[in-house]
Parts: C-alpha cells; sequence; structure tokens
C-alpha cells in the first residue's frame, strides 16, 4: 500500500493533521494540552516551524505551517514523537499514541490561506462544542478575534489578519464575520479537496509543484499516482469520458474502476470524484479507493483486469 508523498522546500505551508490510534483520546486534560503547545513552541525555535493556526481537539489536532527552512519532517517528529513520549510517562501506558503518520497537505495560501483557518477554528463549532469559535480555549481562533489576547510568541497572524486589509478591532471584527460566514455553509473535510490528498490548490499552484517537486522524483511507493498526472489540463476530462463510455458489465463495476483510475491517473480528490459520482458519498469513494490500492497488487486478478482496462482506456486518450 502506498504512503502519502513527503514533499518539502523551503517556504512552504501545510495543513497538518494527526488523530489519536483507532480515534483515541490524545489529551485528557489542559497540562496535555499546554505540553502539546510546548512541544510546537520548541519545534518552531528549532526546526524554523511558523505557526499561523492549531486547534486541538480531544482525539486530534490541527496545524497550519509554514516552513522557511523546510524542515516540516524534523519539527513534526520533535511534536509527535515528544509528545507521545511525555503522554506515555504521564498516563503510564506505552505504544503508539497516534494513528500512523501525520497528514500534511501542501497550501497553496494565495487562494486557501483564509478557507484553511476558517475550517481549523470552526473545528470545536462543528463538533457541537462552542457555539463561537472565539470562545474554545485550545485554538488560536481568539489571537485573531480579541485584542486582550496576547499572541505566544510562536503564533504568527499576519499571513491570515492582513487579508482584511484593515487594521486594529476592524480587522478583528471582520474576521468573527467572516467566521460567522463560514459557519453558516456546509462543512467537508479539505484533505477530501485536495489532489490526491496532498495538495490544497488551483491548477496553476498544482502544476508548479508538480513540475518542480515531483516530476524529477524518481517512482516509489510514496504516492506512486501523483508521478503519472499529466501535465494537459484536458487529460482529466478525457481520461473520465473513456472510462465511463467503457465497455462496463455492471454500475458497480463502473463506479469502482473509474474512481480507482481517475484517482491513480490524475490525482483527482475526493470532492471532484464525488461530483462525477453524487450519489455516493465522500466516505463511501474513500472506501472504494483504499480497498482497490490495497487489493490491486502484481499478480492479482484486480491487477489483471486494472491492466487490462488500462491498456484499453489509456491507448486512446
Amino acid at each position: 500500500m502506498s504512503r502519502q508523498l513527503r514533499i518539502e522546500f523551503e517556504n512552504a505551508s501545510y495543513h497538518v493533521m494527526s488523530c489519536g490510534n483507532t480515534r483515541s483520546r490524545i489529551f485528557r486534560d489542559d497540562t496535555d494540552r499546554m505540553k502539546f503547545l510546548s512541544f510546537v513552541e520548541t519545534a518552531c525555535l528549532k526546526h524554523d516551524l511558523i505557526v499561523h493556526c492549531y486547534c486541538l481537539m480531544n482525539n486530534h489536532y490541527h496545524l497550519f505551517v509554514t516552513t522557511p527552512s523546510a524542515g516540516l519532517s524534523k519539527a513534526m517528529y520533535l511534536i509527535n514523537f515528544g509528545y507521545t513520549r511525555y503522554y506515555n510517562k504521564r498516563h503510564k501506558r506505552a505504544g503508539h499514541l497516534f494513528a500512523g503518520r501525520y497528514r500534511a497537505c501542501i497550501v497553496d495560501t494565495d487562494n486557501y490561506a483564509l478557507v484553511l483557518s476558517a475550517y481549523i477554528h470552526l473545528n470545536p463549532v462543528r463538533a457541537g462544542i462552542t457555539d463561537m469559535p472565539w470562545n474554545y480555549d485550545w485554538s488560536s481562533c481568539r489571537y485573531y478575534t480579541s485584542h486582550t489576547a496576547k499572541i505566544p510568541g510562536f503564533i504568527d497572524t499576519s499571513l491570515i489578519s492582513e487579508r482584511f486589509g484593515k487594521s486594529g478591532n476592524k480587522r478583528l471584527k471582520a474576521y468573527r464575520e467572516f467566521l460567522i460566514e463560514r459557519a453558516g455553509s456546509k462543512g467537508h473535510d479539505l484533505f477530501d479537496e485536495a489532489k490526491a490528498g496532498l495538495i490544497l490548490g488551483d491548477d496553476k499552484f498544482l502544476r508548479k509543484i508538480k513540475e518542480q517537486f515531483i516530476d524529477s522524483q524518481p517512482k516509489s511507493r510514496d504516492l506512486p499516482a501523483l508521478h503519472q498526472m499529466k501535465k494537459a489540463p484536458a487529460f482529466m476530462a478525457v481520461l473520465k469520458d473513456r472510462l465511463l463510455n467503457y465497455n462496463w458489465d455492471n454500475m458497480a463495476e463502473k463506479q469502482k474502476f473509474t474512481i480507482y483510475l481517475l484517482r491513480k491517473h490524475t490525482g483527482a480528490s475526493f470532492i471532484e470524484l464525488q461530483r462525477i459520482f453524487p450519489k455516493l458519498s465522500v466516505s463511501a469513494i474513500s472506501q472504494i479507493i483504499r480497498r482497490m490500492s490495497e487489493h490491486a497488487i502484481i499478480g492479482s486478478n484486480l491487477y489483471k483486469q486494472v491492466s487490462e482496462i488500462e491498456t484499453v482506456v489509456l491507448s486512446t486518450v
């Protein structure tokens, strides 16, 4: 099974999320939360990490960060490993605290900085914990909405707050209004919108990342789909048309193979795939891709089926 590709470069921005193993709690009390933030602050000092937003929930956390020195992996190792060691010692437990590797999505800050900040800060609202995001104690929201909140040294609010083109209380009010507006819209996981679960940005940003940081890398088991993504913007539309018009035996086969092959060859996001098959939920699409990826191993019957379809369809694209 493929792993998520790690792409690191100077001044890259990321949406980072990590959840508890088997969705279990990673914070039992405020002491744990304070300790976690101390590891984040240490990572900022040691590995040149800039934190724009954060939110600590009971069984997961979100970070919106920038890495001036391309040190995300080192920073996240310090945070997750250091906190796990502390947590296990304090609570007299052993083993993994987090569910595998952290998820990190590269963010196009020109188009997604505000959207991502709202998504992170609205987590407690959408979880039913609080009515107003700035009333939640364990997120960075109050640093954007209150003139009395003292901003910690490791938090940089400028990337978000300066987008409103105002100053002082007017800027704080504008951000509160922005959050209220976003809270009224239907929320979804931004990782579902990311291309191949890795890149959150428009097509221009996607091409830039692919050309500069993906095409030059050798193929590996780190998200092989990205290495096969075509540069032509029309490729996905043509491939989708060929797949949908393939001589399928039944609708179920048509859905699962089309979803899997579009994801594999274009890096289409879960949201994009859901638009093609609107009767399927994003969760169902995610499960189809996961199961197909797990079972389409070399030599298997599924692998042979996939190869046969690829041979016919890709030769006409």
